[in-house]
């Protein structure tokens, strides 16, 4: 399809009369609707792009995978139903940033992840100065495991991951800091949830092709104490996901 083509499509499939795209993007009336083939100025795409809420790209024509800069996902911008999963996914990110408040956009994270660790782990550093680069490395680690989860409402919130992390053997080691980790325990916590040497939350249940699932240590691991615990943990997290509706 050429672009005015996919214009017209997108506006049957969302039930947007193209007289209304007109008006709202300040076209002159029949200027979309005239047009049986050929190009819109790629000005005019772009802002019907945006007024859609599809890529740029998808109208412009350009072939290649993009990488969203915030849910990471990527896609064929050419590919309608490449297009319209990113849409998908997208929301449950934007629905995940209103629900779990501020975490790190998927191409961030190791950035973020790899520069506080430099912060976290300098000696040289005032000590408040490294808590909170510590608290940014368990958030690094918060937002690679929710955006592994497919930022579904299920995952743990920032807090409770902090708690499990902490109760892991494996991340006191890796904060090798006797009062730096007194703190963070004081802030936090401690509570089941991780398997130690693990920074993944790992769901009660696999989901088909989940990335998380195919993680080399699976829910099959666990133990029924910890199940029985992270159960009780799961009907807390549902009570808070219900008192911050």
């Amino acid at each position: 399809m050429n672009s005015v083509e996919k214009v017209k499509a997108l506006c049957k499939e969302r039930k947007i009369p193209i007289s209304k795209l007109e008006k709202e993007l300040e076209f002159a009336n029949g200027y979309i609707g005239q047009l049986k083939k050929g190009s819109l100025p790629n000005d005019r795409l772009i802002k019907i792009a945006e007024y859609l809420k599809v890529p740029s790209e998808y109208l412009l024509g350009k072939e290649g995978v993009i990488t969203c800069r915030e849910c990471g996902l990527m896609y064929y911008s050419s590919d309608i139903d490449d297009v319209r999963k990113h849409e998908e996914h997208h929301k449950k990110y934007i629905e995940a940033a209103r629900f779990y408040g501020y975490f790190y956009p998927h191409p961030m994270i190791e950035t973020e992840k790899n520069k506080n660790l430099r912060i976290a782990t300098d000696y040289d550093k005032g000590f408040e100065q490294r808590i909170s680069a510590w608290i940014e490395v368990i958030r690094a680690y918060f937002s690679r495991s929710l955006s592994g989860w497919e930022y579904e409402l299920d995952h743990p919130l920032f807090d409770e991951y902090a708690a499990m992390l902490l109760n892991t053997k494996a991340f006191e080691i890796r904060i090798n800091d006797s009062a730096v980790f007194t703190r963070l325990v004081g802030m936090y916590g401690k509570q089941d949830g991780l398997i130690d040497g693990e920074t993944y939350y790992h769901p009660l249940k696999s989901k088909k092709n989940h990335t998380i699932a195919a993680h080399k240590d699976g829910y099959e691991n666990w133990t029924p104490d910890e199940l029985e615990k992270i159960e009780e943990y799961k009907q807390l997290l549902l009570a808070a996901r219900n008192n911050k509706k």
